[in-house]
C-alpha cells in the first residue's frame, strides 16, 4: 500500500474511533504517520469527513507543562470541526469522553484570509487580519488509549485531541488595549457534590495568546494552508485543566472580556437517560464514489463478500443515486450494513481479513465509512 492510501486508512480508523467513542493503543504500523507532515495529512483527511466547512483551528501543548504531559517538543495544531462547535450555555455529554476535562481559552475570529507565503507573518499583520476576541472552552479527547505515549505524529493525526468546543460571544471591550499575557482568567466548576475554581492568565499560552495566534498562522503558512476569514483560532488552555463530572457546570470568567459556560451530562442525546437504553445492533454506513468500476467490482467486491459473510453482516439498503437534500455534498453511492453489535462491526473493520482487501477499495473508490450502534429506548 502506498503512503497516500496508508494515511487515508489511518484517517478512516481514527474517524471510526471518534464516532464510536472508542480507543485504540496505536495505529497499525503500515499506516502510522511518521512525520509532522504525515500527521497533518491524516488530519486533512479527517476534515474531509466533516459535515460542513472547517470552523477553525486549535493549538495544543502551548505550555511547557502541556508539552511534557504529551511528550512533544512544542505546540501542535488541530482542526475545529463545525459539527463539534457549541454555543455558550450548551449541555454536552461526557459519555465516552475519557479525558473529562474543560479548558478555558482565548479564541480569535479572523477578519480576512491569511494565505501562505515564504516569509513569516508578524504580530502586527496577524492582528490587522483579526476581527474579534472570544472567551471559549475546549473539551478535548483522544482516540488513543494512552495519548501521552503515541508521539507527535500520531497526536497530529488524532487532530491534536480535538473533540468539543464552546465559543462565547465576542468581547465587547477593546481587547487590543489589554496586555493579554497578564489578563486573569478564572475557571469555576460547580457540581452536585463539590465545587472548586482554578485561575490562570494569558501567560500560560506561549507567553501571550497573541503569540500563540501568530504561531498558528505561521504553522499553517509553512504547510501551505490559508487561515480563512471568519475561521476561529483557539489558543490553548490558560488555566490548568478542569476535571469535570456529569452534572457539573463550568463557567470560564474572563472578567471584562466576558464569560462562557457549559454544563455536562451523562445523557447521550435529548432527554433519554443512558441507563434506560439497551444496546442494539451495530451498523456500518458507507458513502462511495467509485472511480475505477472495473477494479472495484472485479477485484474488491469478490474479495470483501466472504469477509462480510464471516462477520455476519446483513445488507439493509443501498443506492447508486442517492438524493442529497442538505449539505451541498456529492454522494454517488451509499450502503448500509447491519452487524449483531457495534463491536462486531469494529471487529470486521479491523480484522486481518478485511485489512488484506481494503487496499482494493482505496485503489478504486473514494469513501467515507461510519460505524455506530443502534440504541433502543426502554420505557421509564
Amino acid at each position: 500500500m502506498d503512503r497516500e492510501k496508508a494515511l487515508l486508512q489511518a484517517s478512516e480508523i481514527l474517524w471510526s474511533e471518534w464516532q464510536q467513542g472508542s480507543v485504540i493503543p496505536s495505529l497499525p504500523d503500515d499506516c502510522r504517520p511518521r512525520t509532522r507532515a504525515e500527521g497533518y495529512q491524516v488530519q486533512a483527511a479527517i476534515e474531509a469527513r466533516s459535515t460542513g466547512p472547517l470552523f477553525g483551528w486549535k493549538i495544543a501543548a502551548t505550555s511547557p507543562a502541556g508539552q511534557r504531559h504529551i511528550n512533544v517538543a512544542g505546540p501542535i495544531a488541530g482542526r475545529l470541526l463545525r459539527e463539534r462547535v457549541h454555543a455558550s450555555g450548551s449541555r454536552l455529554s461526557l459519555t465516552r469522553n475519557r479525558m473529562a476535562v474543560a479548558e478555558p481559552e482565548f479564541a480569535f475570529r479572523m477578519r480576512r484570509d491569511i494565505p501562505p507565503r515564504r516569509l513569516p507573518y508578524s504580530a502586527a499583520e496577524v492582528l490587522a487580519a483579526t476581527a474579534s476576541l472570544h472567551p471559549a472552552i475546549e473539551v478535548p479527547d483522544s482516540r488513543f488509549a494512552d495519548f501521552t505515549a503515541v508521539g507527535e505524529a500520531q497526536l497530529l493525526a488524532d487532530n491534536a485531541c480535538a473533540h468539543d468546543f464552546i465559543l462565547g460571544d465576542a468581547s465587547p471591550h477593546d481587547w487590543r488595549a489589554i496586555d493579554l499575557s497578564q489578563h486573569r482568567v478564572r475557571g469555576q466548576v460547580s457540581g452536585e457534590s463539590r465545587s472548586y475554581a482554578r485561575e490562570g492568565s494569558g501567560a500560560a499560552v506561549l507567553g501571550n495568546p497573541i503569540d500563540a495566534l501568530v504561531w498558528l498562522v505561521n504553522e499553517l503558512s509553512s504547510l501551505g494552508f490559508t487561515l480563512h476569514a471568519d475561521q476561529v483560532v483557539t489558543t490553548g488552555a490558560c488555566t490548568a485543566p478542569l476535571e469535570v463530572l456529569p452534572g457539573d457546570q463550568v463557567v470560564a470568567d474572563f472578567g471584562q472580556l466576558g464569560t462562557v459556560s457549559v454544563t455536562f451530562t451523562d445523557q447521550m442525546f435529548g432527554n433519554t437517560r443512558r441507563s434506560s437504553m439497551t444496546t442494539g445492533k451495530g451498523y456500518l454506513f458507507a458513502e462511495l464514489d467509485v472511480v475505477d468500476a472495473a477494479h472495484f467490482y472485479n477485484e474488491y467486491m469478490p474479495r470483501v463478500h466472504p469477509v462480510l459473510k464471516k462477520y455476519g453482516a446483513t445488507f439493509l439498503a443501498g443506492s447508486d443515486a442517492p438524493v442529497v437534500k442538505e449539505g451541498g455534498r456529492s454522494v454517488k453511492r451509499i450502503v448500509l450494513l447491519e452487524f449483531e453489535s457495534s463491536q462486531r462491526a469494529e471487529e470486521f473493520y479491523h480484522s486481518e481479513d478485511y485489512q488484506a482487501v481494503i487496499g482494493y477499495r482505496f485503489d478504486s473508490a473514494r469513501s467515507h465509512l461510519y460505524i455506530f450502534e443502534g440504541l433502543v429506548a426502554q420505557p421509564g
